[in-house]
């Protein structure tokens, strides 16, 4: 009868998360991203990513599969076994699943304490360390929890805080801290029901981001390395070759020797963290936060290059990211038949993204996230935004790089190169001018382009614009530039341009603003902005007679009025997912997505979408319903784009219908209707919208 049921509610799973056909297509990369949970389990490998969700390989990372059943593409903090279970804390709440991973279930409650940002385990026990909640811990494989912070420091408005834990033996151990009774390691032997300070000789307000056993060791990472050998009673520092402020966040044993990742890469020690060297043979010099042991094999997780692998105790690393598209893809540039790709690190197709190459991606630390800024031919330049601005130059396509720009941190980020007839032109704070093939540069911008700060420069219908703080335009080529500031009160920065036709069109990140011009840039007038959710504009673009706005909160918007109206065009993404970047290429609308890589759609699709009518939602679509979770009622919401019959029910997590809400014809707008639950028992069940040929699901709990 088990398995009957499984099945069923396999079935059941697939019905309620069938979708319209999906009208964006992800590319096969670029691959990587930031893996910043690892764990291995039996044959099965789990790579937690940030904003991409949980990716499985059953090859030893030879290959990977997105497995976000239930789960979403948010961001994964922390992941363990447990009896038959696979518990998963995101962003967004405690997960579990029974199916190794294929599908997973909301633990109710956890959300309002601030997310789970560590779990430990023995048997089938589990305890969670929350954001402002303290410990709680479940003696049932993590189907039931119960607060467990008897012994731990008071916290002033429940700010009680668990970063890190770890199981040593029979005993659990924690680091927590509160606003109003600082912090320390505590130590339960009696799994979590009560807690005692372990924490003599570790620095007073250190933070400790990760807590390791290693048979009778136990390891603390802070800022530094500290080790207990007689179960958290004592702990000496144990940092030696591990650089200050190295920020551990992870161990992992292997043989005789123990491996840690941080903020300055991985280190090893053999003789129990008296030393550590740096590991290397093939590793990037970046930050790693994921590292787990599937056999004998090492498998580690970068903030920004995916997964790496050792099968020779990590002496040698390779990549394994084949299946992993999990990178934050920033922006594109077209050359030709090539587009390029942007995402901590350079990427190329010549294929419409059915493969792609890297063509820059040594990582210098992990904020230098390597960006093409200009490409023609065999000349590529490639900004690097560390501490210390950079430009780096290939003439031969990107074989070889040279760095370029003068490090000085008070110089701007170069975003854009333009080539005019004088040479290579860019702005960063200032206008510079290079006539050597972007070999030196020189200050350019003293003729009536001071009084603000420049971040980019764009030509535009035969002009070339300069902007920031303030826009100036030149028409000869960068030797003369006038001000062409937008007169608005309101106006706050010019952080990109985009021209339709012979229209100009200015957009001001922060403030959500857009200002047209049609006289080539000498006058400015406001234009509605696409509604975004937090006003935030990232990218203008345009191509024929259509402009493109991207909003990393809230998705892409299409205008083909000059933004008297506009269009979401994001159905068919990942939810949540910020978009950064669009471009059109080869017949394709590409889009950067901030952790699922590239997508795209054919733009034959897209200029066949009306604008919608004034007013009315752009897309029709089920709302989550609020409250949730919820006791006995809570209110369902959705919206229409058009007219069509809609039906609504409600359905247990065996696929029995426990209600229908509406059935029937619903006009555009927005609607809702409340579901009084007072005869159910407490559980999940599903909200089910069926919208012509679209089926969309929402899970609700009921509390009791």
């Amino acid at each position: 009868m088990t398995r009957i049921v499984y099945v069923f509610s396999i079935v059941l799973t697939l019905i309620l998360f069938e979708a319209s056909p999906a009208q964006w297509v992800q590319t096969s990369g670029p691959e990587g991203g930031a893996a910043v949970v690892i764990l291995a389990d039996g044959a099965d490998l789990y790579a937690g990513t940030y904003e991409a969700g949980i990716f499985k390989s059953t090859d030893g990372g030879a290959s990977w599969q997105q497995k976000n059943g239930g789960f979403g593409d948010q961001t994964v903090v922390a992941m363990v076994k447990c009896g038959p279970y696979l518990i998963a804390s995101g962003t967004e709440g405690l997960y579990r699943s029974f199916d190794g991973g294929d599908f997973w279930t909301l633990l109710p409650g956890f959300d309002v304490l601030g997310g789970v940002n560590t779990l430990a385990v023995q048997g089938t026990h589990v305890i969670a360390g929350t954001s402002y909640g303290g410990v709680y811990a479940s003696t049932d494989t993590g189907a039931t929890w119960v607060a467990s912070n008897s012994g731990l420091p008071p916290a002033m408005f429940d700010a009680l805080s668990v970063p890190s834990s770890t199981a040593a033996g029979s005993d659990y151990f924690i680091f927590a801290t509160s606003f109003d009774s600082g912090s320390g390691v505590f130590r339960s032997t009696d799994l979590g029901a009560t807690w005692t300070p372990a924490a003599s000789g570790l620095s007073p307000g250190d933070i400790i981001n990760a807590l390791h056993s290693s048979g009778s060791t136990l390891f603390a990472a802070g800022t530094d390395v500290n080790k207990s050998t007689d179960m958290g009673a004592s702990w000496t520092t144990a940092s030696s070759g591990i650089p200050p402020y190295s920020a551990i966040w992870a161990f992992a044993p292997n043989g005789s020797n123990l491996f840690a990742v941080g903020l300055n890469g991985m280190f090893t020690t053999t003789n129990n963290g008296t030393s550590w060297t740096p590991v290397t043979g093939g590793l990037p010099v970046l930050e790693m936060k994921g590292l787990g042991l599937l056999g004998t094999d090492l498998i580690a997780g970068t903030i920004a290059d995916g997964v790496y692998k050792s099968t020779d105790g990590g002496v040698n690393w390779s990549r394994a990211n084949a299946g992993i598209r999990a990178r934050a893809m920033t922006g594109f540039t077209v050359d030709g038949s090539v587009l390029y790709g942007s995402g901590a690190g350079v990427f190329r197709t010549t294929n419409d993204g059915d493969s792609w190459i890297g063509v820059k991606g040594d990582l210098n630390d992990s904020a230098s996230a390597p960006a093409l800024v200009y490409a023609l031919g065999d000349t590529m330049f490639v900004t690097e935004g560390n501490i210390h601005n950079s430009l780096s130059r290939s003439l031969d396509g990107g074989s070889t790089w040279t760095r370029v720009w003068p490090e000085h941190s008070y110089i701007g980020i170069v975003k854009n190169i333009v080539r005019t007839a004088s040479g290579y032109l860019t702005a960063a704070w200032n206008i510079y001018l290079s006539s050597d093939i972007g070999g030196s540069w020189n200050r350019v911008d003293s003729a009536g382009t001071s009084g603000g700060y420049l971040f980019s420069v764009e030509r535009l219908n035969g002009a070339l614009f300069a902007f920031g703080t303030r826009v100036f335009r030149s028409t000869d080529d960068g030797s003369a530039w006038a001000d062409v500031t937008p007169t608005s009160p309101s106006f706050n920065q010019a952080d990109m341009m985009a021209a339709v036709g012979a229209t100009l069109f200015i957009g001001d990140k922060y403030a959500g603003a857009i200002y047209r011009s049609t006289d080539g840039g000498l006058a400015w007038v406001s234009v509605p902005a696409p509604a975004t959710s937090l006003g935030t504009i990232d990218l203008l673009y345009g191509t024929g007679t259509a402009l493109f706005a991207c909003s990393e909160f809230s998705g892409i918007f299409l205008t083909t009025n000059s933004g008297t109206s506009w269009t979401d065009i994001t159905v068919g993404l990942p939810l949540d997912q910020p978009v950064y970047t669009v471009t059109v290429h080869s017949g394709y609308l590409f889009a950067g997505t901030g952790g699922n890589s590239v997508w795209k759609r054919p733009m034959s699709q897209i200029t066949s979408i009306g604008d919608p009518s004034d007013g009315l939602p752009a897309r029709t679509t089920l709302v989550q319903n609020y409250p949730n979770p919820f006791n006995p009622s809570t209110t369902v919401r959705w919206t229409m784009a058009t007219t069509d019959r809609i039906v609504l029910k409600v359905y247990d997590v065996l696929g029995r219908e426990v209600a229908t809400l509406f059935d029937g014809v619903s006009e555009p707008g927005e609607h809702n209707i409340n579901w009084e639950a007072g005869g159910m028992p407490g559980g999940v069940y599903y909200l089910r919208m069926i919208a012509g040929s679209s089926v969309e699901t929402r899970a609700m709990i009921l509390m009791r």
